[in-house]
């Protein structure tokens, strides 16, 4: 379970490294790893991550997310994922709306390294943080990015547990 005030805890792009430690990494594997599946990638020495309940969605997602860890150099990052109409290897926009404010606005993404990647996702977990609803344009309907609020759960507690890996939380 996770802890609420994880919810509202300000996460500082500037701050974003990729640097894991042993107690960041053991909490994860203690903790946090049954919930997730693992591949094993001996290639590049690295294990990807993705929450289980991503396949569970009653409503599909447009994107999901995984996390990367490269044990050999205490390293983890935070991938995008394609799913159901977004194609992460192009560039595409976010439209978000504050329901409070009405305040709205485009995100876009354009495909790019870890640290890219990364800082998007971080605007988006910001924008949740603030209460926005998220959409894209499929076939020139706005769509839910996540779906559902579970599917919208499922990336908040990834980017908590990327967050608490590399020691930002």
């Amino acid at each position: 379970m996770l802890s609420c005030e994880h919810k509202t805890r300000e996460v500082n792009i500037d701050r974003l490294a990729f640097d894991t430690n042993d107690a960041t990494v053991l909490f994860f594997k203690n903790v946090r790893r049954a919930y997730y599946t693992m591949e094993d990638r001996q290639d590049a020495k690295a294990h990807i991550f993705r929450l289980q309940d991503w396949e569970d969605l009653d409503q599909p997602t447009h994107l999901q997310t995984a996390i990367i860890h490269q044990w050999t150099l205490g390293k983890a990052y935070v991938f995008l994922e394609s799913k159901h109409g977004i194609d992460v290897s192009k560039p595409f926009q976010v439209n978000w709306q504050k329901a409070q404010t009405n305040e709205q606005g485009i995100l876009e993404y354009t495909v790019g390294n870890a640290q890219e990647q990364a800082i998007f996702l971080t605007k988006l977990y910001q924008l949740l943080q603030q209460e926005a609803s998220l959409t894209v344009d499929i076939d020139q309907k706005k769509e839910p990015l996540f779906g559902s609020k579970d599917g919208q759960d499922l990336f908040r507690k990834t980017m908590i547990d990327y967050y608490r890996l590399i020691q930002m939380l």
